[in-house]
């Protein structure tokens, strides 16, 4: 049966298992007995992000094999549960409910979606289990009332490193900018922050794009751009389309 969240995260704090997995990026959920600890790992490894989702599977792995070439955790072996959201938003619901109710995981880490990893976080706080995102999720996340008290992400905000960004963009590269942007939640929000930032340093926005996740074609979106006659083109997507959009410029 399932402890309380409070001792799931005294759990955490006295094996230091949030901060060995998160120090990868990454963290997970367990449930296999009194004598294993077992992290679920819930991530696209089919579609659009699977390169990358592949990536932190193996820093996951990598986690795993340190925790347990030191002894595992309060003296338990670890394991690993994985499922593949798809990067689609019902897959990953069913599957991290698979993993939550079905497997007994007692933390996970999930998602390369900003808007995803919100929808696990209330799986999580539901369910009453520790949740790290893997990814950089929108504001809403850091947002008190809103996290289960054991959900964590390794990652900073999107103001943070977007704010970074403008500033960087406007003090090295040029003083108008057009955005070709990834249509969910984290490209809209990261793109929200750097060019409000880009604004107010005095920058122009000429125009904006959002093509769809898996997006094949972008030359329609290259031509707007070039009928901008802004002085930088920014991109800002992930996995494939982030290779699709680049060889196409």
């Amino acid at each position: 049966t399932k402890s309380g969240l409070a001792s799931r995260r005294s759990f955490l704090k006295a094996a230091g298992g949030a901060s060995a997995v998160g120090a990868v990026g990454l963290s997970g959920c367990t449930g296999g007995g009194d004598d294993t600890v077992t992290i679920g790992a819930a991530f696209p490894f089919t579609g659009p992000y699977s390169e990358d989702a592949i990536t932190q599977r193996e820093g996951l792995e990598l986690a795993v094999q340190e925790m347990n070439d030191d002894g595992g955790l309060l003296d338990r072996d670890v394991e690993i549960v994985e499922r593949d959201t798809e990067l689609d938003g019902e897959t990953s619901a069913r599957r991290v409910g698979d993993l939550i109710d079905n497997e007994d995981v007692d933390l996970f880490v999930a998602n390369l979606s900003g808007g995803i990893s919100l929808q696990t976080q209330n799986q999580a706080k539901n369910g009453e289990v520790p949740f790290m995102a893997a990814c950089q999720t929108v504001m809403d996340f850091g947002e008190p009332g809103f996290l289960g008290a054991g959900s964590f992400t390794p990652y900073a905000r999107t103001a943070q490193s977007m704010n970074a960004a403008g500033d960087f963009i406007y003090d090295n590269l040029g003083e108008s900018v057009y955005g070709v942007i990834a249509d969910y939640a984290w490209g809209n929000n990261s793109w929200d922050h750097m060019s409000s930032r880009f604004e107010e340093r005095g920058g122009s926005v000429d125009g904006v794009s959002r093509p769809p996740l898996g997006e094949s074609d972008f030359s329609s979106h290259l031509t707007s751009a070039q009928d901008s006659d802004a002085d930088v083109l920014y991109f800002h997507n992930l996995g494939s389309d982030t290779a699709n959009s680049i060889q196409q410029v």
